[in-house]
């Protein structure tokens, strides 16, 4: 009964209570001690049972026998529950600090796969070397500025911005310099829009400036303005460096309704700003695309002229004043357009130019005026030659040399009878200049520079050139009879080539009295219309002879 009290005492919630402020050991203790009591009980029980009487018997030896079997097996029980329970708690702090290890593990995936999208993010939606949005961003942020400022009938502001120059900066120095412009450009940019509009980089030197609310007058006013920011001076890595920029603006609903239409139409603008000095911005107006589809027209035409055969060449005479003889000619290139008809190079030669195109057109020009120079040689005009303009774009050919040779060996011209006519371009940079002209004249052939007085050349840049040639431009023999202004240039480039041991050829002449000024001032040979105007070959091949 005892007992009985203890293990109702220590069933008491008070004590049970009490346990949970015990340490760990002192709380295993007693809950081991809890477990105990009800077998002592049992086992007391039994042994009062047993010995109340002084004689055992079998039932009371089998039943003492059978409770402590049972007893036992119970503390066994206990023990290997206890033990395992140890184990339990063993492994279950192994599973916590595994599954902590492997959370910690997760996580820091997960961090770095945030990291990874985030990067991913950034590099389809951002420009990586300026951080400002790229072409795509540019493209999803105005198709939904679009569809809101057409609902809220609000207009929309395209700048289209091209770096004047850049290229030049960017292929002299280097590109690590070119990019490192670009970078403070973006900066300018933004400084001078203050979060106003959204500047993305379109590639290369080229950016977009969307200005959302905004209609042609006050795009003009903030492209005067990144104009203006624009222009001071740079610094990178120790050099001073001066870009301007073109701007091409597209106003939207006026011009366009999708992105494509804006795009295209403040690019017109960019083109024609950049065709008439650059430095500055333009609103787009039908009139430019009009003159963009014509040069496109131009182009596409100009791909199919080469492949069908549609050049020919007019040839414009040359007099010598001395002899009275005509002892030369210019090639001059003519577009036969099967539609309309003669075309002028005035119209088709820039755009071959910016194209490329005028290296195949060149090639053609050289070897046709050669092999036609050679048969008129064969047909009795022994001592004529013929002069061919060679562009800027297309004497800075690695194979300009090869291309002369090859049409001197295909048509079998001596090659003193073929000028080479180059212009005061050339001279952007005179000592490599210099080299090519020195390879070509190598060759056998004499060199002309066209349109001398017209450029920027100076004497220290003519004296480092193996010219053969001078030929006054036009715009100074045009008033030569009434001007004294033009009267003391010409005679001034007249000696200054008679000094070089240059010969001196006037271009443009058109009247009687033209000529004989230059004549009476030692003038070498003159070309202009009071000869006669360019002529086709068989044309030319009849008044030659006739002259001569």
């Amino acid at each position: 009964l005892f007992i009985i009290g203890v293990t109702s005492y220590f069933s008491n919630g008070n004590v049970i209570n009490k346990v949970d402020d015990l340490d760990g050991e002192q709380k295993n203790q007693l809950l081991e001690f809890r477990v105990w009591l009800p077998y002592l009980i049992v086992f007391f029980l039994f042994l009062f049972m047993v010995f109340k009487e002084t004689k055992f018997n079998s039932i009371a030896i089998g039943l003492v026998i059978s409770v402590s079997l049972i007893i036992f097996r119970q503390i066994f029980m206990n023990i290997q529950n206890n033990q395992l329970l140890a184990r339990l708690t063993v492994l279950n702090k192994e599973l916590e600090n595994k599954v902590q290890l492997r959370t910690k593990e997760l996580s820091e995936r997960n961090k770095q796969l945030k990291e990874s999208l985030s990067q991913v993010e950034f590099l389809a939606y951002k420009d990586t070397l300026t951080g400002l949005p790229n072409r795509v961003s540019f493209e999803r942020y105005l198709s939904q500025l679009l569809i809101d400022s057409k609902d809220n009938k609000t207009k929309v502001a395209i700048l289209y911005l091209d770096l004047d120059r850049f290229k030049v900066i960017n292929d002299t120095l280097n590109h690590l310099i070119g990019d490192l412009l670009l970078q403070q450009v973006a900066k300018r940019l933004k400084d001078c829009m203050q979060e106003r509009g959204v500047i993305c980089r379109q590639g290369g030197d080229e950016f977009f400036i969307v200005l959302p609310d905004a209609d042609n007058i006050f795009a003009s006013i903030y492209a005067e303005k990144i104009l203006d920011s624009l222009s001071s001076v740079y610094l990178v890595e120790g050099h001073e460096l001066f870009v301007s920029a073109s701007i091409g603006i597209s106003i939207f609903p006026d011009q366009g309704n999708s992105v494509e239409e804006l795009v295209r139409s403040a690019d017109v603008a960019l083109y024609a700003i950049k065709n008439q000095g650059k430095n500055n911005y333009k609103l787009f107006i039908p009139e430019i695309e009009e003159g963009f589809t014509k040069r496109l027209t131009i182009e596409n035409g100009l791909r199919k002229a080469i492949e069908k055969d549609e050049f020919i060449l007019y040839y414009q005479p040359k007099l010598q004043l001395k002899t009275n003889k005509i002892v030369g000619m210019e090639a001059l290139i003519r577009w036969n357009h099967p539609k309309e008809g003669i075309i002028s190079p005035g119209l088709f030669i820039p755009v071959a130019e910016e194209t490329g195109l005028i290296n195949r057109i060149g090639k053609w020009v050289l070897k046709t005026a050669c092999e036609q120079t050679k048969r008129w040689q064969e047909e009795g005009l022994k001592d004529i030659s013929v002069s061919v303009n060679v562009s800027a774009i297309q004497f800075k050919q690695k194979d300009i040399c090869k291309q002369v040779e090859e049409a001197l060996v295909m048509t079998g011209l001596d090659p003193e009878y073929l000028i080479l006519e180059v212009t005061e371009s050339i001279m952007q940079n005179v000592m490599e200049a210099s080299v090519v002209l020195q390879e070509l004249k190598s060759l056998g052939v004499q060199i002309s520079l066209d349109d001398f007085g017209s450029g920027f050349s100076s004497l220290t840049q003519i004296k480092h050139l193996p010219l053969d040639i001078l030929k006054i431009d036009k715009s100074f023999i045009d008033d030569l009879v009434c001007s004294a202004r033009d009267q003391a240039i010409v005679k001034t480039i007249i000696e200054l080539g008679k000094n070089l041991g240059l010969r001196i050829v006037a271009e443009g002449v058109e009247s009687v009295q033209q000529l004989e000024y230059l004549r009476e001032n030692g003038c070498d040979l003159i070309q202009g219309f009071f000869l006669a105007q360019p002529l086709p070959k068989h044309e030319f091949g009849k008044k030659i002879k006739s002259c001569n």
